[in-house]
């Protein structure tokens, strides 16, 4: 089945011009600067393309960072691979592969059947998790390292192997650094309440059980975790410093005080779906009927889950039950229903907006519970279960019969109708012949699953608008054959933002290129300008820098902004930041200043003689003569990467040269090979002196958020080989082998 997917996904991929939609061409774009990066030979850890440059923490935190991408994109790179919707579309399917991999070992393994697993594998490979991977890669983000979590944990504490451990701390890598970690956090959460409720004898084993783990385990593990999570820790602590907006989303009122600082009122409006109270939704949570819109199809599992899940649950066994209450409370929690709304007061999952992501969850839950039913059924059905397996698929047929006339309206409707009472009529014929003659029931029932999920592919997925999309844009057309991957410099900005054509959005229900973020995939300077101000949509909805916020609310902002070299003579210096809003009740200061050649910088140390006139003092500007004559500023690109810029610079007089984009204490700067100080003009923006002369001037980027992220993904690479290499010793040495 994996072959088949795979050939279904990648044939998609081949089509000229195709790409992906919905909020999976958002990720893509962030991927494709990237993947950029690594081909130019840097980590891209800041984005000087858009807006005034800003650093890319958030996205590291929420997809870039995670091993398993950077693997794909490094393995990508150095087979030459210049179609970076290939290289992506081998991101998702390796993380469609993690999931579906995953929930067969752990099946297989709380079942000890791995025909079980099969089974399940099959399902989660058929569900709304997987098929939307085009529009909305989350769905399956949130989810894919779940199944390896718990599997690592119950093969660790049935035989405490270090190799166990290794995939606990790689399956946790991966989750960490993918969309929302905090959901599958809460799952597990609920999962751990669910045991504790129904499993409480197991679980106090389970605590007994902890005094055997070995303490090196404890110790070498706890510094991986460590490593593996520090990158996060920084991003979080930075982002607490206040640095940034909130979400453009979430914003409900900004505003300037008069000490030039930015306050905002926020709402938090969570995005619940109460749908699954409708007995019609679980029509479509079976059989892909769509009764009001095709959006609900995100929550489909698929004909042959539903009879197995309710004969689990007719066993009465323990751990299928505890396995669909987790599910119950998870739907609980992704329809706002109380008590469990009260874990939304909780640290880090007062962070989860879209709610209805964790409807995944549930289908993950039927998945693990209807592999369960598989393994009843075929290992050890009492005559009670065979009776109850039938009448369940009669009613369901019966079920599926009636829904013929009032959901035909619909082509994929009828599509959907078909394949599930062809699949009810065949699981029927199946349960009596398995009584007669059939030897060979689990293998059926796996092939009638394996039918149904391709045909289910072929008739109702590829009907839907949810498979990507043909661009003919030539900025999209370039990303299937890369061939450069520099960054385009332009010495101004332009006014308007570059985007994509309205008929995109229309077509393929994407925001990407609605916005100044099409520099991700163009790789060129687009405007200072940013649609943030008017709600946000698609990537530019995430936080934006207070610095960038405040400059742009002073009139007048657009003269510095928009070009991105000035040089000084002269400047001023002001140690607060609220002088800045000298220029908002004097909307001709600006022009004044440039004018004069005139800057203003936050520092009063070190300040050269020759270029200070002292403190801020606006009243004084109008004394200084207007310059007559062009500053005597040559400014030559020699490199422009993201986190660097190299450049040749020709002064003919002392002074100040401001580089228009963003300040961060991140940046550092050197003139001819020597280190200097680089200065916050006008609080925003960073600037360094130089004397009279040709100077070769270097901006670089460093942060420990850098530093953190390289080793995080070293220290899960060296993990991943280290496991492969116990593997492979365990399976051809057996003997040699010890328990590490």
């Amino acid at each position: 089945m994996l072959l088949v997917f795979a050939y279904f996904v990648f044939s998609q991929e081949s089509k000229s011009g195709w790409n992906f939609n919905g909020d999976t061409l958002n990720s893509f774009a962030k991927y494709s600067y990237h993947y950029s990066g690594i081909a130019r030979g840097e980590y891209a850890l800041w984005n000087p393309l858009v807006r005034a440059g800003e650093p890319e923490e958030l996205f590291q935190a929420t997809l870039l960072a995670s091993p398993t991408l950077n693997l794909v994109a490094f393995i990508s790179n150095t087979l030459g691979i210049t179609d970076i919707v290939l290289s992506y579309t081998l991101y998702i399917f390796i993380c469609i592969l993690l999931y579906v991999c995953g929930v067969y070992f752990l099946v297989g393994c709380w079942t000890k059947d791995q025909r079980a697993g099969a089974f399940a594998s099959i399902l989660a490979l058929g569900s709304s998790s997987v098929y939307y991977y085009c529009s909305d890669v989350s769905y399956v983000m949130v989810i894919h390292a779940i199944p390896w979590i718990l599997y690592s944990l119950t093969m660790y504490f049935r035989k405490f192997e270090f190799k166990y451990l290794i995939i606990l701390i790689l399956s946790y890598s991966v989750a960490l650094y993918s969309y929302e970690f905090v959901m599958g956090l809460l799952y597990l959460l609920v999962l751990g309440i669910s045991a504790a409720i129904l499993l409480y004898k197991d679980f106090l084993k389970l605590f007994a059980a902890l005094k055997q783990i070995s303490v090196k385990h404890c110790i070498v593990s706890g510094i991986l975790m460590f490593l593996i999570t520090l990158p996060q820790i920084l991003i979080f602590f930075n982002m607490e410093t206040g640095k940034y907006l909130p979400d453009a989303n979430r914003l409900t009122e900004v505003r300037m005080t008069d000490q030039y600082e930015v306050e905002a009122e926020t709402s938090f409006p969570r995005m619940y779906n109460p749908c699954f109270v409708f007995p019609a939704t679980w029509l479509t949570f079976s059989t892909g009927i769509d009764y009001s819109k095709w959006v609900l199809l995100r929550y489909y599992i698929g004909p042959i889950a539903a009879p197995f899940l309710i004969l689990a649950l007719l066993s009465f066994k323990k751990i299928p039950w505890c396995i669909a209450l987790s599910g119950f409370f998870i739907t609980c929690l992704a329809s706002d229903f109380f008590p469990l709304n009260l874990f939304y007061k909780l640290p880090g999952f007062n962070l989860i907006r879209n709610c209805h992501f964790l409807l995944h969850f549930l289908i993950f839950a039927s998945v693990i519970v209807a592999g369960y039913g598989f393994r009843f059924y075929t290992e050890e059905a009492s005559l009670r279960l065979k009776k109850h397996l039938k009448t369940v698929v009669v009613i369901l047929l019966v079920i599926y019969l009636i829904c013929l006339f009032p959901f035909s309206y619909r082509n994929y409707n009828l599509s959907g109708i078909f394949i599930s009472s062809i699949a009810m009529v065949v699981l029927l014929a199946i349960c009596f012949l398995r009584e007669s003659s059939f030897k060979h029931t689990s293998a059926s029932i796996l092939i009638l699953t394996s039918v149904v999920t391709i045909a289910m592919y072929n008739f109702i997925i590829k009907e839907l608008p949810i498979m990507g999309g043909l661009y003919n844009d030539p900025v999209m057309q370039d990303l299937r054959k890369k061939e450069d991957y520099s960054l385009r410099f332009l010495f101004e900005r332009p006014d308007q933002i570059n985007k994509f054509s309205d008929k995109y959005e229309v077509a393929y229900g994407t925001t990407f290129g609605r916005d100044e973020y099409l520099s991700l995939v163009s790789l060129e300077d687009n405007s200072y300008k940013s649609v943030m101000g008017h709600g946000g949509i698609g990537i530019s909805s995430f936080p934006v820098l207070r610095n960038y916020y405040r400059f742009m609310s002073l009139p007048g902002h657009e003269q510095l902004m928009r070009k991105k070299f000035f040089f000084f003579k002269k400047y001023f210096v002001s140690e607060q930041a609220k002088d800045m809003m000298a220029f908002k009740n004097d909307p001709e200061l600006f022009t004044s200043m440039i004018d004069r050649g005139v800057g203003l910088v936050d520092q009063a140390e070190n300040s050269d003689p020759k270029v200070s006139l002292g403190m801020f003092q606006p009243d004084s500007i109008e004394g200084i003569p207007v310059e007559k004559v062009e500053n005597g500023l040559d400014v030559e690109i020699i490199k422009y990467n993201a986190n660097s810029l190299r450049l040749k610079v020709s002064a003919s007089s002392y002074g100040l040269l401001a580089y228009t984009d963003l300040w961060d204490d991140g940046w550092q700067a050197e003139v001819d090979g020597n280190n200097v100080q680089v200065r916050k003009v006008f609080h925003t923006f960073k600037g360094i002196e130089l004397s009279p002369g040709i100077h070769e001037i270097g901006f670089f980027y460093k942060s420990n958020i850098l530093s953190s992220i390289i080793t995080m993904n070293a220290v899960s690479f060296l993990l991943l080989g280290w496991l492969i290499v116990l593997i492979l010793f365990q399976r051809f040495m057996p003997k040699q082998c010890a328990t590490t």
